[in-house]
């Protein structure tokens, strides 16, 4: 339903608060940022960023040796850059349509250009992890080709996807946990489950446990989001079935860098009058990100996978 922006507000105001709640929903439709390291790169130096990606060490298990300095040890260090782009679109709004259309077209601009800017980053970090990550076959099958609608996403999955963080001493977030963002489809299936054990949801959270946007519950160390940007495929799947791909990440695996930390500027501009346009027929609204990439940051040097990325079937 449409939200009208009354009219007898100011035309400065009224900009100002279509773009606040412009803000509003870009920040509220986020789901795979929440994955993400944010990392903000300074204007005018360029536009490739790096990332130096340090082996991980060995146990010392040989004793000193009293008064003796043992040899020293190196560092090894391995390079990773991406590239910043700009992205954005924009719309037109003419006068007409403002003054005849009972719902404000700012306000639907607004609206649909918001979740498409948040669509957008969520799409470019998706795309980064399906890039890196590496592939969990659900139901035990061996490849992509044996993926079929009846290889669905179980509670089994998430504990083997753990194992596999743990094994490779993936870090937890914050929440000592790890994350991970399925398809509609696949929450479906996990509801369905009928041995799932320790499937706990954000309405059993305790009142001091804070869950994130999206956030459906957790399990087996894992805390599960839900959102419709993640991928499928039904080219090289059994029977063409639909198979999607859903990331569980350790803290740091993917990194998003916003030029100078800004993601997004918003402009609206009602119909006026101005010299480029003397009967104030056309106004816009906008979106742009002034420089934005998403970067997968694991299996890098001798260092391990950061996260899998479960590749299952849907009875939905």
């Amino acid at each position: 339903m449409a939200v009208l922006v009354s009219s007898g507000l100011s035309a400065k105001l009224r900009t100002e608060v279509i773009r606040k709640k412009a803000l509003e929903t870009i920040e509220q439709s986020l789901v795979m940022d929440k994955l993400a390291m944010k990392v903000s790169f300074e204007k005018r130096e360029g536009k490739r960023i790096q990332f130096y990606a340090y082996d991980r060490l060995a146990a010392s298990t040989t004793a000193l040796t009293e008064g003796v300095a043992p040899a020293e040890g190196s560092l090894t260090v391995t390079s990773l850059t991406a590239d910043l782009a700009q992205y954005g679109a924009w719309v037109k709004i003419s006068d007409w349509a403002e003054d005849i259309l009972v719902s404000s077209p700012l306000e639907a601009a607004r609206e649909r250009l918001s979740a498409q800017a948040a669509k957008t980053i969520d799409t470019l970090i998706r795309d980064a992890l399906d890039t890196g990550l590496p592939n969990q076959f659900a139901n035990g099958e061996a490849s992509l080709a044996a993926v079929g609608s009846s290889d669905v996403l179980t509670g089994k999955e998430f504990l083997k996807a753990y194992v596999t963080l743990q094994k490779n001493d993936v870090p937890f977030f914050d929440s000592m946990s790890y994350k991970a963002v399925i398809h509609p489809a696949a929450h479906g299936d996990l509801m369905n489950d009928t041995n799932l054990g320790s499937f706990n949801d954000v309405f059993k959270y305790g009142m001091s446990q804070k869950f994130e946007k999206n956030e459906i519950g957790q399990i087996y160390g894992c805390r599960i989001m839900e959102s419709s940007i993640v991928s499928s495929t039904t080219a090289g799947t059994e029977g063409s079935a639909t198979v999607y791909s859903m990331p569980v990440v350790g803290k740091d695996a993917v990194a998003m860098v916003a030029l100078d930390g800004r993601n997004f500027e918003i402009a609206i501009k009602p119909p006026e009058k101005q010299l480029s346009d003397p009967l104030g027929q056309v106004g816009f609204v906008s979106w742009k990100i002034h420089g934005f990439v998403a970067k997968y940051l694991g299996a890098v040097g001798a260092n391990p996978n950061l996260g899998v990325r479960i590749r299952a079937g849907s009875q939905y």
